[in-house]
């Protein structure tokens, strides 16, 4: 059974994980060219979207068990 508190919990997940992905890409605007930094920063942003889609899909999920 789907609980509206997954729903609201995996939402804000999505949330937090995208202002980190920003995050990390306004940090990426600084870093220079071909450096370990830039790849770790981009490594942090390409992670944290990952995890916001994955939120996403699951507060969707949960969302449509619920109202089934």
């Amino acid at each position: 059974m789907a609980s509206p508190q997954t729903s609201l919990i995996a939402r804000g997940a999505a949330e937090n994980f995208e202002k980190l992905e920003a995050l990390f890409e306004a940090i990426l605007t600084q870093a220079d060219d071909n450096t370990y930094l830039q790849s770790l920063v981009c490594l942090g942003a390409e992670t944290a979207s990952g995890y916001a889609s994955q939120m996403v899909k699951i507060a969707e999920d949960e969302e449509q068990e619920a109202s089934q």
